[in-house]
């Protein structure tokens, strides 16, 4: 039972220690870019459910 409870600490403070700090701030999209979605209930892309994920997809059409 003692390792259980060392193993669960130990998990636990290296996932405090990952998070980001309250001086850390994490972007995905830098202050004033520009981002762009795809409005609807399917996926973004047919057949290839994966497609849009990938950095050569055509997202002309998606609102900014």
């Amino acid at each position: 039972m003692t390792r259980w409870i060392r193993w669960t600490a130990a998990l636990l403070l290296g996932l405090f220690f990952a998070l980001p700090s309250e001086g850390q701030t994490l972007r995905w999209v830098p202050r004033g870019g520009l981002w762009q979605w795809a409005k609807g209930t399917s996926e973004a892309s047919t057949p290839d459910a994966t497609a849009w994920r990938s950095g050569m997809f055509d997202d002309a059409n998606w609102a900014t």
